[in-house]
């Protein structure tokens, strides 16, 4: 499932509809996409995650580092 998840969300899709956008069958059955096996597919999934989690590890340290060289400022003008 984290497969299809990921595949959905990098496809670009051109919707119907002018007021609400919308996928309609017609379009959406004539959408191919190359799907792997499924051992493949846990593969792919297990090695976004990891990538995911290593994304979501540098933003929290860039965030603490972020506050890190504030504080440092403020240390230094005094505000």
């Amino acid at each position: 499932i984290k497969f299809f998840e990921y595949l959905l969300k990098n496809t670009t899709f051109i919707p119907s509809g002018k007021v609400i956008p919308q996928l309609t069958v017609p379009f959406i059955e004539n959408i191919n996409f190359f799907i792997p096996e499924i051992s493949v597919q846990k593969k792919i999934a297990a090695e976004i995650c990891q990538i995911e989690e290593k994304i979501k590890k540098l933003s929290e340290s860039l965030t603490a580092i972020k506050k890190e060289k504030d504080l440092i400022i403020k240390d230094v003008i005094g505000s």
